[in-house]
């Protein structure tokens, strides 16, 4: 158990630190954010502001994801200690109402997670829009439907074969963390809210005791059951921004400077 200097040390620690201010929304952006790419991507990319502005209104489609990747985080973030607060206050699923704040919140978290992840791809798909528009066509409500994370991989993977983003992609996607967080994402928007599974473990000469509940999975359902997931959010929404600010510096970037 972490002692109380040491708690008081990281909370001092934090209070020194400055503000981790997201320019897009002017909120503070969790720990776990990856804020450096993020803000090194827009640096990067609103030097064209004007000129996509005026070339078929890419930047506000730009603009529009990528405010999205931080407050979709940001609510995937408050989900999940949501979740935590109140599996702690009044236990896993103790009444019919603490039970609906809980399933609530991990809808919230798994919904938002996703959503997050896929407005990087939305904004990455528009950053392709500005080097060119006619490949990367997001022209009407159409063409916009039609992006998401795998349409964004095969464009990159065609139109930039060879560039070191088209492996990261394909890696986000093919990891095991991201695979599961979207299959669970999509059992709860559009299957079910899975069932809860009471075990009670009985030993020699003792009473039985009632252990957490768990989902048909097998997950127990413990007051950090979401820990993980949102570990897993962070380090894979970092994987994708990390590529794309690798992707904007030589590509946007080049691109901006007279010849």
């Amino acid at each position: 158990m972490t002692s109380y200097k040491a708690k008081r040390r990281k909370a001092i620690k934090r209070m020194n630190q400055p503000p981790r201010i997201l320019t897009t929304i002017g909120l503070e952006a969790p720990p776990d954010f990856p804020l450096v790419s993020y803000e090194a991507i827009h640096a990067a990319v609103s030097p064209r502001s004007g000129e996509a502005t005026l070339k078929l209104g890419l930047w506000d489609e730009y603009a529009a994801a990528w405010n999205a990747v931080a407050i979709r985080f940001l609510s995937a973030v408050h989900y999940a200690d949501s979740f935590k607060a109140t599996a702690v206050k009044a236990g896993i699923g103790t009444t019919h109402a603490v039970r609906f704040e809980e399933e609530r919140a991990v809808f919230g978290f798994y919904a938002n997670a996703i959503a997050s992840l896929d407005a990087a791809y939305y904004g990455l798909y528009a950053i392709g829009a500005f080097l060119s528009p006619l490949y990367f066509c997001l022209m009407g409500i159409r063409q916009q439907h039609k992006v998401d994370c795998y349409s964004t991989y095969r464009a990159f993977k065609k139109y930039f074969p060879g560039d070191p983003i088209v492996d990261a992609l394909n890696a986000e996607q093919k990891d095991a963390a991201s695979v599961s967080l979207r299959y669970i994402r999509n059992v709860l928007a559009h299957r079910a809210a899975p069932p809860r599974l009471i075990r009670v473990s009985l030993s020699v000469g003792s009473d039985a005791t009632q252990q957490p509940p768990v989902w048909p999975s097998g997950k127990a359902i413990t007051p950090d059951v979401l820990t993980e997931p949102r570990a897993d959010l962070a380090r894979l929404l970092g994987q994708v921004l990390d590529a794309t600010a690798t992707f904007a510096a030589a590509r946007i970037l080049n691109a901006l400077r007279p010849t």
